[in-house]
């Protein structure tokens, strides 16, 4: 069927229009203190969050339908000029748990090491006994890790380490003829004698049109529409040398994060409807998320979402639990409204996002145009979902000023659940003549920024708060440990604040340690040690490399740096991704990956940081993500194209497995130095 010339001019003007918002979003992206937020309606207040009591459960798909209908109409009501500003264009930007209560949750230095089983190391997680996806995972005896399309299964064995299966996700892959399938493994998870690959499936689907565009000549050729399934592939892995297939699990949207705790798997995509001339009324499928078992297909029921009030995000957050054991799926929830952040406690799901509010401050007729200043300010909303032996629970929503750095920022004691945000305000200015715009940016100011924290209740209203803090810096990293909270603002210098929470209605700081440069990672080290990792600086805030400092809290509301190194490198993914560092403090590693190489640290009291050894990289090796592990008295890090292997009682390299590419074997290759 072709287009009509209308019906391409309408195509167009959406295209336009997403890339337009895309744009803006990604400016916004870039830099807290020059961002220049995106309009909302959503209000926040500094002293009370905004708990919703009006969010819609939906009884029909006709009420979903009649919702984002009207969102739609609104955003194309703001469209002036061919331009729109489209706040829900960018809400499939991602920027970055779970059975029930445990009546003895551990304690939050534990909490802050990583799960052990016998003599091995698992993945960094922020919670002791909630597991978190990553590319390699182990469980004392073999390592699987994703390479490319393919799931490596290596026998851990030292120097006699080598691969022993492969698994293909191509393989049980089930497509329509007329479809094209693009799969991109994400990460792991090893549940019992379970594998489950979690990876995004890219479905194309092809046909003939004639498109005309805005621009008076046309295009003869195959028009394609597309969507991304987030899906779980199960093995069984009882015999590692000869995994089995078992079953698939799938969900509307691209992967955002994800949770194993007691065999119960909790999966978090983003599902963004974007094309209005798709939606219709009598096809739930074309406007509510999609869940999958194996080559069975249905729209998640319409009691099954959540409808925020004042959202004009046409995202969808989907959650699903899956019994790892049973190879079942326990229950699924949605909301109307996208997700940044994901934290979870031992009962609860917490979902972050962020959240502008604009209002116009100042308006006036300069000649032929109408002249306005706008201010914006950016909140969080914070949705709370109740888990136990796998059902998901809406309960309540809030918003709170300020905006989170990643998951840390988040913490669950006790019931209260603290929050750290950094605060920022911003004005800019549009001139409007007829239906044009132009948004002057030359024009923006903010306001010097501030830094907060928020304890809040079993229902989300703030019962404490500090606010104000650190003027003109941002939150860098932040950790909690029980009744003690510890975040790190910079600009030229790094307060790391120590704060007392054992009365949540009063959190009040203790002590302030200002040192150069920011910690952008910190974890509990042994008894009366707080790790920290980061970056160095000069007394103008530049960066100059990377450091270790080690803090001593043994009074932990006045705490001193005891030690600290500087290193003779630039950048880390570890400065980023919490999974790519391993700490364990009884067998004294400090493991992290560098630009030039991984570099495994010890830690004396008496004399401070000391380099163990030291692997080198390529520049390809930079850019592929690393991991360390040990496993007995073996330490592997693994890259998605080579596994190396450490002797930790001599610290020497004694073997570098190479993986290939497709069905080629692999080969173990003896040391006699360090790799370039």
């Amino acid at each position: 069927m072709k287009k009509t010339r209308k019906q391409s001019i309408e195509f167009a003007k959406i295209t336009t229009r997403l890339i337009a918002g895309a744009l803006i979003m990604s400016l916004c992206l870039m830099s807290l203190a020059g961002c220049k937020p995106l309009p909302k309606t959503t209000n926040a207040n500094s002293n009370k969050p905004n708990t919703s009591n009006e969010m819609i459960n939906p009884n029909s798909y006709d009420e979903i339908y009649d919702v984002l209908s009207e969102i739609f109409s609104k955003t194309n009501s703001r469209e002036s000029g061919g331009f729109a500003v489209e706040s829900a264009l960018g809400a499939e930007v991602a920027v970055e748990d779970v059975a029930p209560l445990s009546s003895e949750e551990p304690s939050s230095a534990e909490a802050n090491q990583m799960v052990s089983g016998e003599d091995y190391s698992d993945t960094n997680t922020q919670v002791s006994g909630i597991d978190e996806a990553d590319f390699v995972k182990t469980n004392g005896k073999q390592i699987y890790m994703i390479s490319g399309k393919d799931i490596v299964v290596v026998e851990a064995k030292g120097a006699e380490t080598k691969e022993i299966a492969r698994i293909s996700l191509d393989e049980n892959a089930t497509n329509n003829p007329d479809e094209s399938l693009s799969i991109s493994a994400r990460e792991l998870f090893l549940s019992g004698d379970t594998l489950v690959v979690l990876y995004d499936s890219l479905i194309t689907k092809s046909s003939e049109e004639e498109i005309t565009t805005p621009f008076e000549y046309g295009y003869f050729g195959s028009f394609s529409s597309s969507r991304t399934v987030t899906e779980m592939a199960l093995y069984n892995v009882s015999d590692p040398k000869n995994p089995s297939f078992i079953s698939t699990f799938g969900q509307d949207g691209y992967y955002l994060s994800s949770r194993l705790q007691d065999g119960i798997i909790y999966l978090i995509s983003i599902y963004y409807v974007s094309d209005t001339s798709l939606l219709a009324r009598e096809n739930p499928e074309s406007f509510v998320p999609v869940l999958s078992a194996g080559n069975e297909k249905s729209a998640i029921e319409a009691s099954d979402v959540c409808i925020l009030p004042n959202s004009d995000s046409t995202s969808y957050s989907v959650i699903t639990s899956l019994d790892v054991s049973e190879a079942k799926r326990i229950d699924q929830q949605s909301i109307l409204g996208s997700t940044e952040t994901t934290y979870m406690s031992y009962g609860n799901l917490y979902l972050a996002a962020n959240v502008y509010k604009e209002e116009i401050i100042d308006s006036r007729q300069d000649g032929s145009f109408l002249v306005e200043d706008h201010q914006s300010t950016q909140s969080t909303r914070i949705s709370k979902f109740s888990l136990e032996k796998g059902t998901i629970d809406f309960k309540i929503d809030t918003l709170i000023p300020g905006a989170l750095i990643n998951q840390f920022a988040l913490d669950e004691f006790e019931g209260y659940l603290r929050a750290v945000t950094t605060v920022q305000k911003s004005t800019y200015r549009t001139l409007t003549e007829e239906e044009n715009v132009i948004y002057d940016w030359n024009s923006s100011t903010n306001d010097p920024s501030t830094n907060a924290l928020f304890v809040l209740d079993e229902e989300l209203n703030i019962d404490g708060s500090i606010e104000g803090l650190a003027e003109e810096e941002r939150v860098y990293s932040v950790r909690f440990d029980g009744a003690v909270g510890y975040f790190v603002t910079f600009r030229q210098v790094d307060p790391l604040f120590a704060v007392d929470l054992s009365d949540p209605a009063n959190p009040h700081i203790k002590s302030e340690l200002k040192i150069p440069g920011f910690s952008s990672y910190m974890q509990v080290f042994g008894e009366d040690r707080l790790l920290g990792f980061g970056m160095d600086a000069d007394k103008e805030g530049r960066t100059q490399g990377l450091k270790l400092s080690m803090f001593d809290t043994s009074d932990p509301y006045n705490i001193t740096q005891k030690h600290v190194t500087n290193l003779d490198e630039s950048n880390s993914e570890a400065l980023l991704e919490h999974k790519a560092i391993l700490v364990d403090s009884e067998k004294n590693l400090i493991g992290f990956p560098t630009e030039k190489g991984y570099l495994i640290y010890g830690y004396s009291d008496g004399s401070g940081f000391f380099l163990q050894t030291k692997i080198n990289f390529t520049p390809y090796d930079w850019w592929q993500g690393s991991r360390g592990l040990f496993i007995d008295t073996f330490f592997y890090i693994c890259q998605k194209n080579r596994i190396t292997v450490v002797n930790l009682e001599s610290f020497a390299q004694i073997a570098q497995i190479t993986i290939e590419g497709g069905e080629e074997p692999i080969g173990i290759v003896p040391l006699t130095g360090t790799f370039d």
